[in-house]
Parts: structure tokens; sequence; C-alpha cells
């Protein structure tokens, strides 16, 4: 059984003891939450863990990127704001220093990890598109989407 929240956030970002004060009180009351029994859910959670470690890997890697550009051409990682698009992992790929063998040598680790970053970023939005397909929309219970059908409902508060 996995519990499922149905209060929608808008945002899920950055949580204060506020917060975590009001999670603490709706769960000792029973509000915003279900027990299902539901292998997509299972799915959806095996799908999130295992971007959230794509993510974090391409997070590391585009750190790399970076100090590798500002090793051999402070001007140009400074130009570079964020490496994010696709467009630009797909520039770095194209990367050349010629000159001397450590520029060569840095341009080649960089288009390998940069090419790295991209299959990486393709694989991270094919997971959230799986992941979308599996949720319900915002505003909507487990209940109400027709592929997390449960027989448990929520329990009366009073």
């Amino acid at each position: 059984m996995t519990l499922v929240s149905l209060v929608h956030r808008g945002c899920a970002s950055k949580t204060d003891p506020g917060d975590a004060r009001a999670i603490a009180r709706a769960a000792a009351r029973g509000e915003g939450s279900v027990w299902v029994n539901h292998t997509d859910l299972e799915t959806i959670r095996v799908l999130t863990h295992r971007r959230e470690a794509l993510v974090r890997t391409e997070n590391q890697e585009i750190n790399q990127l970076r100090a590798l550009i500002t090793e051999v051409d402070p001007e140009g990682a400074a130009r570079l704001r964020r490496i994010r698009s696709r467009h630009q992992l797909i520039e770095l790929t194209r990367l050349d220093y010629r000159g001397d063998s450590h520029r060569e040598t840095v341009a080649d680790l960089i288009n390998q990890i940069a090419a790295e970053c991209l299959r990486r970023h393709d694989q991270i939005n094919q997971l959230k598109k799986e992941m979308e397909k599996r949720l319900p929309p915002p505003g909507r219970a487990p209940d109400d989407h027709p592929r997390l059908r449960t027989h448990h409902r929520m329990p009366d508060p009073r």
C-alpha cells in the first residue's frame, strides 16, 4: 500500500517548519491522503527515484563542464550563464580548442561529457513523460483517475 497525497501545493519546492506542522496536523486528522494499493503508484515511485538520480548526475556533470570550460576559456565560461538547453549541450559536443595538447584534451573531455549530458537529458525528459501519463491531473484524487481506481476511501474526519 502507498500513501498518496491529495493536496496539490502548486510548487513542490522548499518547506519550512510551518509546512511540517501543517502536514503533521493534517495527517493526524486523516486529511489529505488515502492509502491505495496500485501498481501505477509504485511505478511512479520507481520512475521518480530514477529521474532524481539522473538529475543529480546531470548536475554534477554540468558543474564539471563549467569547470573545464573555465580552465581553458574563462571568457567563454563567463558568457555561459546556464548549461541546460539541448541546444547548448549540442554546441558543447562540437567544441574544438586548437593550439596546444592540453586545450585539445580538455575539449575532448568537454565533448564527451556534453554528449553524456545530452543523452541523460533525453532520459530525464522521457521519464517525465512516462510519469505524467501515469499521474492524475492536479486537483483530482486518485479515485477520480481511471487508471488509479481504488476501493479504499478517505476516513470521515468526524
